[in-house]
């Protein structure tokens, strides 16, 4: 299957581990730019743009670079804004040169260290020429609110891994965002719904269609392990969710599972270490420990649901993008 602008576009967000929040940023830019059907921007714009989307971001003081103790270039100018020693308009040269022209833009379009086929713009001395690639993605109504909401929750992700990177191994229950929870107990984890939307790509796990009225469901049913483990958790709508139950799914919807944790160990997604520390160092050890659990849930609960008669993730194209990324990892 040949990987599509959406494809690309998507790699470049979710895969990667990024050094800040620069990428994210910029794509939200794009997708704006790309939505209002402008094809040229120029770069003093795009500073002010990029500075403003940041000053908004930085309100909540969570770090948006890996180094811990340092800031990005535009931290530093907002912060000599807020301190009286600039004013905007002479922040937006450093903005333009030291975070845009000289980095950010330099790099959003490289992918597994090569330039993707089909680069999103293209940058001339003075503007940011928004090519085909990125209106077309733009335009498709069904990528809008998907694309932006990725964007989004991939920025969320990288603060909370900056935040925690001096401490990897700390994902219990947080304020912000629910990664893991430790309780043996039924919790409340619709806080967890950010954490794996972009890597279900807004479809239910359980019949492959668009996210609404969304559920986070124990593939193998909470009765039977009794964790909140985050390997073991999907999105599923709420009927899907109620359909299955406690209920075992067939061996299939494991298989799935099984791809898509290696999919996010894959793609740096701030809790791979967390999946690796839950599950083993290889993909073997995790998938011997995964279909272990489901025997074990088997033999003690033994109900089993028929899955939705509709739909085999075997053949989703979705799956299979999950199985081709893990062969060719970004």
């Amino acid at each position: 299957m040949i990987p599509t602008d959406t494809d690309y576009w998507r790699a470049l967000i979710l895969y990667g581990k990024f050094q800040s929040t620069y990428k994210i940023a910029l794509g939200q830019c794009l997708l704006s730019y790309a939505q209002e059907n402008r094809d040229k921007v120029d770069l003093d714009t795009l500073a002010g743009d990029f500075l403003d989307l940041y000053s908004e971001r930085c309100k909540t003081g969570r770090p948006q670079l890996a180094t811990k103790g340092r800031f990005t270039y535009v931290e530093r100018e907002l912060r000599e804004i807020a301190s009286g020693v600039k004013n905007r308009e002479q922040s937006l040269p450093i903005v333009r040169k030291s975070a845009l022209t000289d980095m950010v833009l330099m790099r959003f379009n490289v992918l597994n260290n090569r330039l993707i086929s089909k680069p999103f713009y293209t940058v001339t001395e003075q503007d940011l020429i928004l090519n085909e690639s990125l209106l077309a993605i733009a335009e498709e109504r069904s990528n809008r609110d998907v694309l932006v909401n990725e964007l989004h929750s991939r920025w969320d992700l990288l603060e909370h891994a900056y935040e925690r990177s001096n401490n990897i191994e700390s994902l219990d229950v947080d304020e912000y965002l629910v990664h893991i929870l430790k309780q043996e107990k039924r919790t409340n984890l619709t806080k967890l719904i950010p954490t794996l939307v972009g890597y279900q790509q807004n479809r239910c796990f359980y019949c492959g269609e668009e996210l609404y009225d969304i559920a986070v469901d124990h593939v193998i049913p909470y009765q039977a392990l009794l964790h909140n483990e985050i390997w073991n958790l999907v999105l599923a709508h709420d009927f899907c969710n109620e359909q299955k139950s406690d209920n075992l799914p067939p061996l299939h919807f494991v298989d799935n599972l099984i791809a898509r944790n290696e999919y996010f160990i894959a793609s740096s997604h701030p809790i791979k270490d967390t999946l690796i520390k839950q599950l083993g160092l290889t993909h073997r050890a995790r998938r011997k420990k995964i279909l272990g659990e489901y025997r074990y849930a088997k033999d003690k609960i033994g109900r089993m649901w028929g899955g939705n008669l509709h739909y085999d993730p075997h053949k989703d194209r979705y799956y299979r993008q999950w199985v081709r990324v893990l062969a060719n990892p970004p």
